[in-house]
């Protein structure tokens, strides 16, 4: 199964969207955790669909653990973390932050 996240940290705990991936580069999903997600460049299959760029899970990785949460929830974090804001449903506004910092799994457990 091929994760498929739009923003990771970079090698300087940056998050990087997948816009703005560079082949080469090596990423992760939290800060200092290992680089275990490269880029793949947008290209064409020999079908004629055009994948567009993003991040894989390096091949046979022996760092990668799974992390416990749906691909939806940390993408939805790490949107927020960010663009620094998101809209509140109830209070019907947008709420701004000066930093966001991700939840990342402790133990056995994700903080929210």
């Amino acid at each position: 199964m091929e994760l498929k996240y739009t923003r990771l940290f970079d090698k300087h705990n940056n998050i990087v969207n997948s816009h703005n991936g560079k082949k080469g580069e090596l990423y992760k999903m939290y800060k200092n955790e290992p680089l275990v997600y490269i880029y793949k460049e947008p290209y064409t299959r020999k079908d004629g669909v055009k994948v567009r760029g993003h991040f894989s899970l390096k091949a046979n990785n022996p760092f990668y653990e799974s992390q416990g949460e749906s691909v939806e929830h940390y993408e939805a974090k790490m949107k927020i973390a960010e663009e620094k804001k998101y809209f509140d449903t109830i209070f019907n506004q947008w709420v701004h932050f000066e930093d966001v910092v991700p939840e990342r799994k402790i133990n056995n457990k994700i903080p929210d």
